[in-house]
Order: structure tokens, then C-alpha cells, then sequence
């Protein structure tokens, strides 16, 4: 793992401290690689489940592949969805947002991508 990446993890993954309970069982929308839902699972002591519609993991993390549109999810199968740095590039950001409500207890949203600086303070 290249050394930007693990600064990358340390930073964002202090931010989370305190958002999970030991053995919470979270859903990370949008795995991509897979290397910052590995480090939360090690740092943390949770379960993940990785979801996405293309399969660049590079981890041991299970990544289930879906379509975009509906989770392959019962209702209320996780503590905790964790939607970090992905609702940006999602066609129908609300619908993930609806079906992430669907299947867990919690939403944690993170993304710092922005279309205009005003944006960053919404």
C-alpha cells in the first residue's frame, strides 16, 4: 500500500472515531479498493461488507457486486452504512441514500467532493 493511501486512512479514519461499537456489522457503499474499509475493520474490531457495481477490490473484504439501483439486502441488515467518498459519483444519489436507510440503523456520509465551493459549508 503506497504511503499516501495509509495517511489517507489515519486522517479520515480519526474522523470516524467513536461512530462504530465494537462488532457493528456495516455495509461500505462503494468499496472501491477496498483498503480504507480494511483499515476501519482492523482499527475499528467491525464486520464489513463491501457493496458496488464494478469490482476494483483489492482487500479480503467480501464485495458484493449489484446493479446501482436496489441493494441485494434484507431490510435492516446492518448497524451502520457508511457511504464515504461515493455519493458523487452515484447516478441517483437519493435512491442510495433511500436504500441505505432501508438496510441499516445508521447512515454515516463522508465525501469531500464539491461542484463549487459554496458547497463544502451545505
Amino acid at each position: 500500500m503506497r504511503k499516501r493511501t495509509i495517511e489517507r486512512n489515519n486522517y479520515y479514519g480519526n474522523l470516524l472515531k467513536g461512530q462504530f461499537k465494537k462488532g457493528d456489522n456495516v455495509l461500505d457503499v462503494g468499496l472501491g479498493d477496498g483498503y480504507f474499509a480494511d483499515y476501519l475493520r482492523e482499527r475499528y474490531s467491525i464486520s464489513i461488507t463491501g457493496l458496488d457495481v464494478v469490482n476494483v477490490n483489492k482487500t479480503r473484504i467480501r464485495n458484493v457486486i449489484y446493479e446501482g439501483n436496489t441493494f441485494p439486502f434484507e431490510d435492516h441488515s446492518f448497524d451502520v452504512s457508511l457511504i464515504w467518498a461515493t455519493l458523487h459519483h452515484c447516478e441517483n444519489y437519493e435512491k442510495v441514500l433511500k436504500e441505505a436507510k432501508r438496510v441499516s440503523k445508521r447512515i454515516i456520509i463522508g465525501d469531500s467532493a464539491f461542484r463549487n465551493p459554496f458547497e463544502k459549508f451545505v
